[in-house]
This record gives C-alpha cells, structure tokens and sequence, in this order.
C-alpha cells in the first residue's frame, strides 16, 4: 500500500505517524507515445532550486529530486505533477490560447486531487 497509518504515544498525547515505503528509481515515463527520462539529481545544487521537479521538454526529461526518493507517495505526487505538465506539452494544449495562464492550476489539481485518489483506488484494485 501507498502508506500505512499508525499512532504512537508522546509525551503530549498521540501523534498520528505516516509510515512510508520508499521509490524506485523509474528511469522512463512514456506520455502520448514520446518516452521521457527521468532523472533523479540534487536540484538544489541546479538553478532550479527550491523546486521538487521540472520538465524540461526541448529534451524530453523529467527531472527529480532524489531525496523524494525515501517517500514512495511524495515521489507519485511530485512525478504525477511533471508528467502532466508533459501531456500539456505533447498533447499541443499548452499552445491553446488562455490555457498556458491556467495550467498550473490544472495540474496542480490533478497532483491534489485526482493522483492521490488514483494511487488509492490503484492499491484497492
């Protein structure tokens, strides 16, 4: 499963802990038929710092923060988010006028709402 929940007693009462599995290190995605790499690095050391991943589509590669790796659902969430921002890419909708200005939104909704849900239905099937 995705993550299991467990409590543990404190000092002030009980803390609800999220136990989690780590990542794998995917070395591809494919979107809309084009294969992405996905690299994992230590972007705070990139002028992308700050950020957990970015899709650099003139060379079709995600790149992700490594330390995403010691959480499985953190890593989901971050490469669900890149990935949709490549299927606005492949797909031509980011070049619709008015979407550029809302897609951030969108795929934030989709990283928010709709992957979470996906990942948990996904370990129920």
């Amino acid at each position: 499963s995705w993550g299991m929940m467990f409590r543990r007693a404190s000092g002030d009462g009980e803390q609800l802990m999220k136990k989690t599995k780590k990542a794998n290190r995917i070395k591809s995605v494919d979107i809309g038929g084009q294969r992405f790499t996905v690299d994992w690095i230590d972007i705070s050391k990139t002028p992308e710092k700050g950020n957990w991943g970015y899709c650099a589509m003139d060379d079709n590669t995600i790149v992700m923060e490594e330390s995403l790796l010691h959480d499985r659902r953190e890593a989901a969430s971050v490469l669900s988010h890149e990935m949709a921002h490549a299927f606005f890419e492949v797909t031509g909708y980011r070049h619709v006028e008015g979407v550029a200005q809302c897609e951030e939104g969108i795929v934030r909704a989709l990283e928010y709402i709709y992957a979470p849900a996906l990942m948990d239905a996904l370990d129920r099937l």
